[in-house]
């Protein structure tokens, strides 16, 4: 787990320091989360997402790389894109961890009372051709989640 999440922020850095083509957007059309229907205190939690990939359409070869990575939180209101991405080092980082599947899982637990907000970022990223060169073309993808939790005593 210790070396994929270097190796997510070694990608990370790498779309900081190469030319990129980046697009926010929100549409529920492109992903599904998944969340148990009730949530109690101090009780661990897996939640899933489930991504239909905007960037599908483009064909990888050998030498290309795709990356996707959810960065979630929990928060007492809904946080809008400029917040979580001036916050994304703050958030938790998970990944994809098979390269043909389209779902990211991550665990999650609540210390108190109330409602809550799961709120984050799926980047999924290509680099075409040669993606360890500063030459590389990279291609970005960033879609917001979230969910209303309701956190109750059992």
């Amino acid at each position: 787990m210790m070396i994929l999440k270097k190796a997510i922020i070694s990608i990370t850095i790498l779309l900081l320091l190469t030319n990129c083509k980046q697009e926010t957007f929100e549409n529920k059309n492109n992903l599904k989360v998944i969340l148990p229907n009730n949530h109690y205190i101090n009780k661990e939690y897996i939640g899933k997402i489930i991504m239909k990939y905007p960037l599908d359409t483009i064909e990888l070869k050998k030498k290309d790389l795709r990356s996707t990575s959810l960065l979630v939180g929990k928060f007492k209101s809904r946080k809008n894109n400029e917040f979580l991405e001036k916050f994304k080092d703050s958030l938790e980082l998970f990944g994809k961890i098979e390269e043909n599947n389209d779902t990211i899982y991550f665990k999650y637990k609540f210390s108190e009372i109330g409602v809550f907000f799961l709120e984050g970022l799926v980047e999924d990223v290509i680099y075409l051709d040669k993606y360890y060169s500063p030459n590389s073309r990279l291609i970005s993808n960033t879609v917001k989640i979230s969910e209303k939790v309701l956190v109750e005593k059992k």
